[in-house]
């Protein structure tokens, strides 16, 4: 199995009304293959855990986050 990266997730907007959910956005980055994914409430941050390129993370979080 390969390494897995830890990454830590800085969003904005995430948690207040008409946000975008916090606890919702921990059940995708699961179900997205995602290990270890943990949210600090209305922080807007997040850690998860992939064994994929920072740049892939990044790409798929952002689309997401806009699905």
């Amino acid at each position: 199995m390969p390494e897995r990266t830890t990454y830590l997730l800085l969003f904005r907007g995430v948690g207040d009304a008409g946000q975008l959910p916090v606890a919702p956005l921990r059940e995708v980055m699961t179900k997205a293959g995602f290990t270890g994914a943990t949210t600090c409430i209305n922080s807007g941050n997040a850690l998860v855990r992939r064994a994929i390129s920072r740049e892939k993370t990044i790409a798929e979080v952002a689309k997401l986050c806009k699905e």
